[in-house]
């Protein structure tokens, strides 16, 4: 899932404490399957006026680091991340969606302590009946052989809050996947990004990208 992993936040002066925890339900049959999830994490940073939470995210590609929103709040006493988290699959086709919602206490003074969210969801489909295999709470990569996948996401992320104008991001991604076998696929991905208020301005990027996968696993 995405918690604590695109919607990237990281703490700049030196280490600080933190907890993280996720909960999550499933019950499946041979051909269908259900999930629910809760998570939540709670960050600190160390004591000095330097420390400064960051929270940017790249366009859905993940081959390229560019960032098109991001925003830095300095002098943060403590951050809290919460999240919920839905999944389905029936048969070849799934289902996932996420929320996520973080509010930073900001020790400094005469500013109001910022809020920022953001959420996805997903759907892929196998026409020839494969599925993504699941396990501990989570979507692995599927195990097929000559198969075609198809999938569409949308996901939003808002940095904007009071004085905190980070900008505000939607992403439109349609995507194929080819497995050659459990080792090799292929995968082609368009992105549409639609952007207000970010490192540019308003802009609206188009990304075509492919990609080759291979392990060993």
């Amino acid at each position: 899932m995405l918690f604590g992993k695109e919607a990237n936040q990281s703490i700049n002066g030196g280490q600080g404490i933190g907890f993280a925890g996720r909960a999550a339900w499933n019950t499946q049959t041979d051909s269908t399957l259900y999930h629910a999830g809760l998570a939540a994490m709670w960050l600190e940073p160390p004591s000095t006026e330097d420390d400064t939470f960051r929270y940017r995210v790249r366009p859905e590609s993940h081959v390229t680091g560019v960032r098109l929103v991001d925003t830095t709040i300095t002098q943060a006493s403590s951050s809290t991340s919460l999240g919920i988290e839905v999944a389905a699959r029936w048969g070849g086709l799934s289902a996932q969606a996420e929320f996520i919602s973080v509010d930073v206490d900001q020790a400094a003074a005469g500013v109001s302590d910022p809020g920022f969210s953001g959420y996805y969801a997903h759907v892929s489909w196998f026409p020839g009946g494969e599925f993504r295999p699941y396990k501990n709470g989570a979507f692995g990569r599927a195990k097929a052989v000559r198969a075609w996948e198809f999938g569409v996401r949308f996901s939003t992320i808002d940095l904007d809050d009071g004085v905190f104008n980070g900008g505000v991001e939607k992403n439109l991604t349609l995507g194929v996947n080819y497995y050659v076998n459990p080792q090799l696929r292929f995968m082609v991905n368009y992105i549409r990004a639609d952007i207000e208020n970010g490192i540019n301005g308003d802009e609206t990027p188009n990304i075509f990208q492919i990609r080759a996968s291979m392990d060993f696993k």
